[in-house]
């Protein structure tokens, strides 16, 4: 194929003067726009992944406590050496989860009646025991249909308790000082259940309000109960 020489000073035909450059204005326009509107409609960013949920599965000491039960007699840790337990948190005036943690332990209470669960105890602990005298907690107890026998309800002096929950069970507590405060609102706890084995030791923490973590704690219960003291 020839190739014809373009003269040197030659200019654009005619007609075409006004086109080259002006249209590779428009054309980088546009694209910038189009970059822009690229920009704008990538996904936002993933947020952050959320902090690794505290250990199910644990092998802690509980350490020695005496408490009040609404019957009015002590309860010691010695007295349920032998025996496995689940812990729940409340307190009788509460207006947020509580009455949810309460529901969860009267469905363990039914299930617990079934053979092979004899050595099996449910332990509600006030986190208000200023309040919640042994009086208070027998009224409570009688309201929900808290067998005496299984479901025990204990108070104790306040910084008994509240060390016991934090420094044993490792659960917070938090008392909420602010004026208008609901009175049922005025302390923040866990909602979480402990499960202590026959040794007195900490071995599994389920959620109090999750219906499908209450559901593993029968079985979790009968592994513990196998297990030698």
């Amino acid at each position: 194929m020839a190739v014809v020489p373009v003269e040197e000073g030659a200019g654009t035909p005619p007609g075409r003067e006004s086109v080259g450059f002006p249209a590779a204005i428009a054309a980088v326009a546009v694209a910038a726009c189009v970059g822009v509107l690229a920009y704008g409609l990538r996904p936002a960013p993933a947020p952050a992944p959320p902090p690794a949920p505290a250990p199910t599965t644990l092998d802690r000491p509980i350490a020695d406590f005496s408490l009040t039960e609404r019957s009015g007699r002590a309860v010691t840790r010695a007295d349920l050496l032998g025996k496995v337990w689940v812990v729940g948190f409340i307190f009788t005036r509460c207006v947020g989860p509580c009455p949810i943690v309460i529901s969860s332990m009267a469905r363990l209470q039914e299930s617990l009646a079934e053979p092979g669960f004899s050595d099996a105890r449910l332990l509600t602990i006030t986190v208000d025991p200023e309040f919640d005298t042994r009086e208070v907690l027998a009224g409570f107890a009688t309201a929900v249909r808290a067998e005496p026998d299984r479901w025990w309800f204990l108070t104790g002096p306040k910084a008994d308790v509240h060390a016991l929950i934090e420094k044993s069970f490792l659960m917070a507590i938090q008392e909420v000082a602010e004026p208008g405060v609901p009175v049922g609102e005025r302390i923040i706890h866990s909602t979480r259940l402990a499960l202590v084995d026959r040794r007195g030791r900490v071995r599994r923490i389920v959620s109090g309000t999750e219906p499908a973590e209450v559901e593993t704690v029968p079985g979790i219960l009968r592994q513990l109960l196998s297990e030698a003291p």
